[in-house]
């Protein structure tokens, strides 16, 4: 992307810090968990995302999310995880995930509302108007 202010400027680096910063901080890691905290700690405000969420394919037809990261409780509590994240399973099909893991390319979602996906409509009612899966 063209730079065209200075504080554009001082946001990319910014952000290119914070990625040095990243990869260092996961060489030191203990364990898997601390790895998605590092990422989130540093990643969520950088970027400014309301909601970050890590989910592995489990096999074919399943995804396990390991740990979701909010701004706001309620961004949990709707998507129904209030009792613990990490090792809950959840079905592939009919999801972005899914497309993602079919196709091994990101997909955005630019407007939640309108999405074909239930869970990105979900995530619309809590005020998240899109999704990069």
């Amino acid at each position: 992307s063209k730079i065209t202010t200075v504080e554009e400027s001082h946001q990319l680096l910014r952000r290119m810090r914070a990625v040095s910063s990243l990869a260092s901080r996961l060489m030191a890691a203990a364990d898997e968990t601390s790895c998605y905290d590092i990422v989130s700690r540093l990643l969520v405000p950088l970027f400014e995302v309301d909601r970050c969420s890590y989910v592995l394919l489990k096999d074919p037809e399943n995804v396990i999310v390991k740990q979701i990261t909010a701004n706001k409780r309620d961004h949990v509590s709707k998507m129904g995880m209030d009792g613990g994240i990490d090792g809950v399973v959840k079905p592939l099909n009919g999801t972005a995930a899914g497309v993602c893991a079919r196709t091994l390319e990101q997909h955005y979602t630019p407007r939640t509302k309108d999405s074909p996906f239930e869970t990105q409509r979900i995530v619309y009612t809590m005020g998240l108007n899109s999704v990069l899966a």
